[in-house]
């Protein structure tokens, strides 16, 4: 009888390991979240008329262009250079240091986002700087470098 219940228990784990490692989901919460020193490339979103473009270089420079299209075809086009910080595990503040403020102003948020893509908020008290429009979960995907 006992080994009857260990053959069954032995059969109940395997299967529970292969069912987890086929549902996306729970790989998804296995990896390993943000990190500032495991960031870098050029990424690129298009979303509601809102073009992002992101350069993240070091463990904490970010270089955004941020351009959005109005009606009549006029639109704006802002870049800042940033300062990537790292909050908590997972959330990547982007802040931009002026002598004004010690420690600089938050703008915007980077997180993980679905697959190989990440997440930026631009948050609403960027809004106070001419030009930016707050964007919740705007996702950007890595321009990869073409092989010649």
């Amino acid at each position: 009888m006992r080994i009857k219940w260990h053959t069954i228990a032995v059969v109940f784990v395997f299967a529970v390991s292969l069912v987890s490692r086929a549902d996306p989901s729970v790989a998804k919460e296995k990896s390993p979240p943000l990190m500032n020193k495991n960031l870098s490339g050029t990424w690129h979103g298009e979303k509601d008329g809102i073009k992002i473009d992101m350069v993240l270089s070091g463990v904490e420079d970010a270089k955004w262009t941020v351009s959005t299209e109005s009606e009549g075809g006029v639109g704006t086009h802002i870049e800042a250079d940033l300062k990537r910080v790292e909050k908590k595990p997972g959330l990547i503040q982007l802040r931009f240091h002026s002598r004004g403020k010690p420690g600089g102003t938050v703008l915007g948020q980077l997180e993980k986002g679905e697959g190989e893509t990440l997440t930026l908020t631009i948050l609403p008290d960027s809004a106070r700087f001419e030009g930016y429009k707050p964007v919740e979960k705007f996702p950007l995907s890595e321009v990869k470098a073409e092989n010649k």
